[in-house]
């Protein structure tokens, strides 16, 4: 039936196209003078090429009474000299594989027609390092790029011509070998299956013209001499070899740093095994990057850390983030281009393609910018039509490939658009008369700023015309191993030379990158071999932490170091060394962020043929991630992202690619400001109350009779009994626990210290280092008769943690794991949200102080609809075409702004929203006792902000935007632990307000940062 409705089409096409012809020969008839200067247009490329569906509607749009076309036989292009080839006024040629582009060269020569394309240009193109040069010394925006150069003989332009002279003569392939050579698609072109090729057939000139036009020509045909390409560009051979040194992050060549991730490609054009290589920060590893085999484009290699070593010729450049895509720019003369965008192949190497087979891309609005990139590529390169790879990045836009002769697929309007503007460029050159009385041949669009507001019947297919425009999300982090750390004094001069180039001593040092844990490493084991007191134990921990794994992959380990006394120079003669550990995000924290993101575009987005994922591609989704500088948090938003868009693979390729962990997040989602004040005021409140034997309830209304306790809050603290009571047993519950283990351990020495043969080679925590975490915890928490409650929540966060992944070694040393889990429940929902400021005045200056830049940040990408001259800080969303193929509502756009965080930032946020002003932001007293039922906010807990515009309200209408503002408390964990599976359920939104106004919370977020620090 396919089949049928495909011919019946075509029939259809031929029609129209024949009416149309006849319609043209009544409107503009053409006289004597006009006959005999029809233009002969010659196609020689390989038959693959001219007989591709592409060229095929292409040339079916050349008016036959203007022009003639000459499709060249590939035979005839292999085999026969070039006296003989056909001559023609104006000639489309061009390279693919097995092309002689010498003979087509001297041919041009010989013949001297009309080139589309330069044809001794398109030698350059092989060469990546030419091409490189040329948009270097033109100007035109490239990543930052050095050439790597080993062999110093070798000339990629020179070797392709070898090639030719030594290829033997081909065998003519057969019409079902012809294979789309771009996409590599598995199955057979469908319309080459076809026996319609009468189209071509009429407008070609017969094998007998050809040959009496070839008979009079009597020139000689001139041999080609390929060293005549200096003439196009002064080529000088380069024969020193580049100075590459390698380290763990960093190229050096020829003395300049070049860190990761960067981008490795050959010189040869041709050869598209790139390669990128990531930094250990973000889990290293190589994403190999490769001509499309079915549905893959690339594939990660997590070992490959080095770079190649194969004696060969590389551009090696720095990586940018593109936020997921790239664009491929299609050229037809110097003023028109067209841009599509897809999927990256950097992220998941998945090729998403239509249903005939085709790569999905989507067409996309370039800016004046790119545009004159364009202009300047058609220009240098001598190709007028032709394709160049675009990448966006922070609003800047660079150039990192040049092709040669490039058809947009599937796309009619581009179809019509580049035969017009061939038509128009070929009669402006040879035949300006008849272009004057063709004025119908002009089919380009300009393009215009976009208004993001759509016509009357464009609001009309809106619900309730309110048209979502921007989703702010702020998240925590998902599951994770314990944090554990350990803490030394000292007064070596080996660790004290940490500070020897620091300008200000007195501020903490923080070391995380491998370079600096190396020689931390280097420095512990020299102090280990002339140690002689009781900090060998120390020494010895930090040895075995820093030595785990053989390597520092990944965000697991940092060490700060701070300065505790001074000589009289203020030089530090005592630091404390902070060694931390732990901390990662789990494979379940990592699949229960991937399933979030899903349900995420899901439930916060339109569900239309306009949805999340088609709106990304067309760049009408203005996408920006952040992190912190936590590990657990740069690999949660990577998942994130992995179920947000669909992709696929690991996360390390998305998390280099789309995360931004730059010093902006860093000052946004990092805390930076020392709460040690607040933080004692209510630590030492707090464990007074919880040493004592009196009931915490009076003792809490007794202390803090303004602060009110929430009825779901208050349940949980009428359970409590004896404050004191819970602490001794949630102690001796541990302590049994470590007795259980060290007894079956045959272990002698009560010590949590852990030794380098403590590790083993396996991945999984083995029962040594269970042991020796718990009995750390032990000896901790209760220092002589006091309780330290500052460990409540890592006695939480590790009973959790084994429930969840431990369950069985858990179960066999500890009677019951679920009263643990409950006594450490209870006590940490009475006591962390305290931990952030007991009184409403105190939440709120704690808050202000450690979310100030974010509150400014929020409320920035939420003006960003309402303040026009700050509006595009991207060229790339300020532009639109009168008239974007396949985009149903180009005027659509939203901006999503998401952020990845920990604890501390999360609870201080939800206190300045929640608490702030006598509860100003909550719509009504129903939203507010839904809000009380959070009482801790778990992995995933997440705070979003929706903005929405009414179309049909005015522009300067005070209810134009309005806001939805809703909050989720996380992972629930739920016991017993088989009914978690293989996810972690996480509690629905709970709306504070769902009619804010814009400018409400505009002047809410003002008098938050306003607010005094006292």
């Amino acid at each position: 039936m396919d089949q049928i409705d495909l011919q019946e089409q075509n029939e259809l096409k031929k029609k129209q196209r024949s009416q149309s012809a006849e319609r043209k020969q009544k409107e503009y008839p053409l006289n004597e003078e006009f006959i005999n200067n029809i233009v002969i247009v010659g196609v020689c490329c390989m038959e693959k090429k001219s007989r591709s569906k592409e060229m095929k509607e292409i040339l079916q749009r050349i008016n036959p009474d203007l022009f003639k076309l000459d499709i060249f036989d590939q035979k005839m292009i292999i085999d026969d000299p070039i006296e003989q080839w056909p001559i023609v006024d104006c000639l489309m040629c061009f390279y693919s594989d097995g092309f002689p582009l010498s003979k087509a060269i001297a041919y041009a020569d010989l013949r001297k027609p009309m080139l589309i394309n330069d044809v001794k240009k398109q030698q350059i193109l092989w060469d990546r390092k030419r091409v490189y040069t040329l948009l270097k010394e033109n100007n035109i925006p490239l990543p930052k790029f050095y050439f790597g150069i080993r062999n110093t003989d070798r000339d990629i332009v020179e070797e392709y011509h070898n090639k030719e002279k030594q290829k033997k003569k081909k065998l003519f392939q057969p019409q079902q070998q012809i294979i789309e050579e771009e996409d590599n698609v598995e199955n057979v072109i469908q319309f080459l299956s076809s026996d319609d090729t009468s189209s071509i057939k009429d407008i070609s000139i017969k094998e007998a013209e050809v040959k009496n036009r070839a008979l009079r020509s009597s020139t000689t045909l001139r041999s080609y001499d390929p060293t005549s390409l200096s003439q196009v560009l002064d080529i000088k051979a380069i024969k020193k070899v580049t100075d590459i040194q390698e380290f763990d992050d960093y190229l050096l060549i020829d003395g300049q740093k070049l860190m990761k991730p960067f981008v490795e490609k050959p010189f040869d054009a041709e050869d598209h095994n790139i390669y990128i290589y990531y930094n250990t920060n973000e889990g290293g590893g190589c994403k190999k990057l490769f001509r499309k085999v079915g549905n893959q484009s690339s594939s990660f290699d997590p070992q490959q850390n080095q770079i190649r070593a194969d004696g060969e010729n590389y551009i090696y450049e720095e990586f940018v983030q593109t936020n997921g895509f790239d664009i491929k720019v299609y050229t037809v003369g110097e003023f028109f281009a067209h841009a599509e965008a897809r999927k990256s192949p950097v992220l998941d190497g998945r090729v998403l393609r239509t249903q005939n087979g085709k790569e999905m891309r989507y067409p996309v609005c370039l800016t004046p910018e790119e545009k004159l990139m364009a202009t300047k590529i058609v220009n240098v390169f001598g190709q007028n039509v032709c394709g160049f790879d675009l990448l966006r990045s922070n609003g800047k836009s660079y150039v990192c490939d040049v092709n040669g002769w490039s058809f947009v697929k599937g796309n009619p309007k581009y179809y019509q658009d580049c035969a017009s503007i061939l038509q128009n460029m070929i009669l402006k050159k040879l035949r300006p008369k008849m272009l004057e009385q063709r004025t119908d041949l002009n089919y380009v669009k300009n393009i215009y700023k976009n208004s993001f507001r759509p016509t009357m019947s464009d609001i009309e297919s809106v619900n309730n015309n309110q048209e979502l425009r921007s989703v702010v999300a702020i998240f925590r982090h998902g599951d994770r191993t314990p944090k554990q750390k350990m803490k030394m004094k000292t007064n070596n001069p080996l660790f004290l030379q940490f500070f020897d180039d620091v300008k200000d001593v007195t501020k903490e040092i923080k070391l995380k990158h491998p370079k600096d844990l190396i020689k931390l490493l280097d420095i512990t084991r020299e102090c280990i071999r002339q140690c002689q007191d009781d900090t060998i134990i120390k020494l010895m921990q930090m040895r075995s932490v820093l030595e785990k794994g053989g390597h520092f992959e990944g965000i697991n380990r940092k060490v700060q170091l701070k300065s505790l006394q001074f000589d009289e120079k203020n030089k530090p003669t005592q630091v404390l060394i902070v060694l931390k550990w732990g901390g990662e995000l789990t494979q379940l924290g990592e699949e229960n962020a991937i399933n979030l993101g899903q349900s995420f575009r899901n439930k916060m987005y339109p569900q239309d043929k306009d949805g999340l994922l088609r709106l990304h591609s067309t760049y009408r989704h203005d996408l920006k991630t952040f992190s912190s500088d936590e590990g657990r948090c740069q690999n949660t938003a990577a998942a994130f992202l992995k179920g947000f868009l669909g992709y696929e693979g690991e996360v390390t390729p998305i998390l280099a690619s789309m995360v931004i962990k730059n010093q902006t997040a860093q000052k946004l989602l990092d805390c930076s400001v020392d709460l040690a004040k607040y933080e004692a005021e209510a630590k030492e409140s707090l464990s007074e109350m919880l040493q004592s034997e009196d009931n915490i309830i009076q003792q809490f209304k007794l202390r803090y009779p303004d602060v009110n306790i929430s009825d779901d809050l208050n349940k949980v603290l009428q359970n409590f009994g004896s404050p004191r009571q819970m602490l001794i047993d949630l102690h001796d519950m541990i302590k049994k626990l470590t007795r259980n283990i060290r007894h079956y351990l045959n272990l002698k020495q009560k010590d949590y210290y852990i030794r380098p043969e403590d590790y083993k080679n396996d991945d999984d925590e083995n029962l040594t280092l269970f042991y020796k975490r718990w009995y750390k915890l032990d000896y901790d928490f209760k220092q002589k008769d006091q309780y330290n409650i500052s460990k409540i929540p890592d006695i939480y966060d590790s009973i959790k943690y084994d429930i969840l992944h431990n369950y069985e070694k858990l179960k066999q040393f500890c009677e019951k794991p679920q009263d643990v889990l409950y006594l450490a429940e209870s006590l940490c929902q009475f006591m962390v949200p305290f931990e952030y400021g007991i009184s409403e005045k105190q939440k709120l200056v704690i808050g202000k102080q450690i979310v100030s830049p974010l509150c400014e940040k929020i409320k920035q990408d939420l003006l960003w609809w309402n303040i026009k001259e700050n509006r595009f800080d991207e060229d790339y969303w300020k532009y639109r075409q009168n008239s974007e193929a396949e985009i149903n509502s180009p005027w659509r756009h939203v901006r999503t702004r998401l952020y990845f965080t920990s604890a501390s930032h999360m609870y201080s946020l939800f206190n300045v929203l929640y608490y702030g002003f006598g509860h100003y932001l909550i719509e009504d007293e129903e939203k507010q006792k839904q809000l009380e039922k959070i009482i801790t906010l778990q992995y995933l807990s997440n705070i979003v902000i929706k903005l929405f515009e009414d179309l049909s309200a005015s522009q300067y209408d005070i209810n134009r935007f309005r806001l939805e503002l809703s909050v989720s408390d996380g992972c629930k964990l739920l016991y017993p632990p088989h009914q978690n599976t293989d996810d972690l359920p996480i509690s629905e939104n709970i709306h504070i307000n769902q009619s804010l106004r814009l400018d409400q919370l505009e002047e809410f977020l003002n008098n938050i940062i306003k607010l005094p620090t006292e």
